[in-house]
């Protein structure tokens, strides 16, 4: 038996216990066509507990637990005295013991838990070890010593950080620390998961998040960021500032020729260091494809192949005058996205040139390596290109698809083998950009997502049975005992598209006919009832329940829409339906079918809601 306990709003309950079952190698599986006995899925009976405490039994070197004491530097600031109230809190919830926090060292032979930030001192790297006093947590008062509070959690207590509202410790009669040692060092210098479900500082922070894609007032500008270790790549305007620094419109490209818009955008950038203390600045184009075509810029781009060649000519130059104005290891970022996606020739990066490419380029039904797809083999060749012409590269990523945001998106099967593949070829970092908008409007599979992107960010070289046993823990903590039900869906989803074998991207050419096949849920259609009917029915809390409720949403898009046509002949049978499920949207707070398209108002009983993308509300 195991036991939840579940943060809601930042207050920690502990709940009764459930039974969840173990987890398997579930990576590859067929289309379910039929659906799991109940027998399968029955909790066994409820366990006799006189402790509501997830572990009866904590000791290091063979003395409990409360004999110990943390001790840490408080004065070293940073994120010390957090991570030291983390580990107290943690600790008392695991076993219900108390630790007293020694806000200086304690003297050698006391029984302690030591944070100790003079030990590694890498901002990002950690290690702990039984040592003859206890324990020893090392890591930076930067950023790392929280990273490894909550790892120890992890490994050595058995705590799962899922979700802002879901977090679980696992049961353990007794746990004793001995020849404990563990260090960890970083795959990804930046790590970013840009999804509504990573907006809060806490979960971000538990799944080692380091990044701000545009989120400045979640890190560097708010007070509190201290206790988390700020982001690495904090940088003006976030992205697209071609118009921001150079005070142009945002609806076309300035001309990187000009000598009055270079003056211009160095003086920006010199006051932007000046200002933020910040070690990173990002000079990249904006959000279109109309690049400057003048005589000089298109005698640049013939020169160059490519007019990727004339924005690196110009960071190269806005670099070295940074240099040359006192401000050393400054890191210039800019973009390789659509029209500057193509490596150019005849140049280099300089040393402190950093570049962000874009997946845009990339297949979404394949993997990056899938030597069978022509459209990510040739990404790939693009990409080897820029990684021998700088030093460093990182990816900015789509997790979903931007433009059909109810329906299901059958990406959790590259996940691993992408996040691996950048890592072998040298990338630095991952951006992953989700469903970013203000407001809970998921009703897909983004926690989920997420926290995959989280593991393998950690962890790009595990196997793939430890990525499924991953997927199955959170599904049956976030979903509860009908999480079975759930996860053949997932794999039901992935099996319809993986027949098809069109390339497609996140955006428009990626519709459900095509990423599905046409009616492709018509044959399955009592079938997927049953399935998340039988999800509802066990979900053992109102908060699971409401999980539930909200990714069955992307198959009941799917399942009554277009797609599903069959139902539609029989106009007068589905009208209730259809306002069942918009009324379903409405209460669940999904507000978007597009990355910019809001849902209709108001939809008439016969609105099929495939039809919906042509009746959207505009939202910028």
């Amino acid at each position: 038996m195991k036991k939840i306990i579940a943060l809601l709003l930042a207050l920690i309950m502990i709940v009764s216990a459930v039974a969840l079952t173990a987890c398997g190698d579930e990576n590859e599986t067929e289309a379910p066509t039929e659906a799991p006995t109940e027998e399968a899925t029955e909790a066994p009976a409820p366990e006799v507990d006189d402790n509501p405490y997830p572990v009866n039994e904590l000791k290091i070197n063979g003395i409990d637990i409360s004999e110990y004491v943390i001790s840490c530097n408080t004065a070293a600031g940073g994120v010390i005295p957090y991570a030291a109230s983390e580990l107290q809190r943690y600790i008392e919830l695991t076993t219900g013991v108390k630790l007293e926090i020694s806000e200086t060292p304690v003297p050698a032979g006391t029984k302690r838990i030591a944070i100790d930030e003079t030990i590694v001192t890498d901002s990002e790297n950690y290690k702990y070890y039984t040592d003859a006093d206890g324990l020893v947590i090392a890591g930076s008062a930067k950023r790392s010593a929280i990273y490894a509070v909550y790892n120890f959690l992890e490994t050595c207590l058995g705590w799962r950080f899922f979700t802002e509202d879901t977090e679980v410790c696992y049961d353990a009669d007794s746990i004793d620390l001995k020849n404990v040692n563990k260090e960890v060092v970083q795959v990804y210098r930046i790590r970013d998961i840009y999804a509504n479900s990573y907006f809060s500082l806490g979960i971000s922070l538990k799944r080692y998040q380091n990044g701000d894609g545009k989120r400045h007032a979640l890190y560097n500008s708010n007070p509190e960021s201290v206790n988390y270790g700020g982001s690495e790549n904090f940088h003006q305007n976030g992205i697209h500032t071609f118009a921001y620094l150079s005070d142009t419109s945002e609806s076309t490209q300035p001309c990187l020729n000009n000598e009055d818009i270079y003056n211009t955008m160095l003086a920006e950038v010199l006051a932007w260091l000046e200002e933020s203390g910040s070690n990173m600045v990002h000079i990249s184009q904006n959000d279109n494809r109309n690049y400057c075509q003048c005589s000089e810029c298109s005698a640049d781009i013939e020169y160059y192949g490519a007019p990727s060649g004339t924005i690196i000519e110009f960071c190269n130059r806005i670099d070295e005058d940074i240099k040359a104005a006192g401000y050393k290891d400054i890191t210039v970022i800019t973009f390789a996205y659509q029209y500057s996606f193509a490596c150019p020739q005849n140049i280099k990066c300089n040393d402190d040139i950093a570049i962000e490419l874009c997946a845009s380029e990339f297949c979404s039904n394949h993997a990056y390596n899938d030597p069978n797809c022509a459209m990510n083999a040739a990404a790939m060749v693009e990409l080897d290109k820029w990684a021998e012409i700088c030093d460093e590269f990182y990816l900015w990523d789509y997790a979903i698809n931007f433009a059909y945001m109810l329906a299901p998106w059958p990406n959790l099967d590259n996940i691993l083998a992408n996040t691996r593949t950048l890592a072998e070829i040298g990338a630095v970092g991952i951006m992953s950009q989700a469903n970013y908008q203000n407001g809970n409007n998921s009703a897909e599979f983004e926690a989920l997502r997420s926290y995959l992107i989280a593991k393998c960010l950690e962890d790009p070289y595990m196997s793939d049975a430890d990525y499924y046993n991953h997927m199955d823990e959170f599904l049956k903590a976030y979903y509860g005992d009908g999480w079975v039900y759930v996860r053949n869906f997932i794999d039901f989803i992935h099996e319809l598209s993986s027949k098809v074998e069109t390339c497609y991207g996140w955006g428009a050419e990626g519709s459900p006919e095509v990423v599905f096949g046409d009616h492709a849920f018509e044959p399955y259609n009592e079938l997927l009832i049953e399935w998340w009917d039988k999800a509802e029915e066990l979900a053992e809390t109102e908060l699971q329940l409401e999980h539930v409720r909200r990714s069955r949403l992307c198959c009941d898009y799917l399942r009554i829409g277009a797609i599903h046509h069959q139902a539609y002949d029989v106009r007068d049978a589905m009208r209730e339906t259809v306002k069942e499920y918009y009324n379903e949207l409405k209460e669940l707070g999904v507000t978007r079918i597009a990355e910019n398209f809001a849902i209709p108002n108001t939809v008439g009983r016969d609105a099929n809601p495939r039809a919906w993308w042509g009746m959207h509300q505009y939202e910028d």
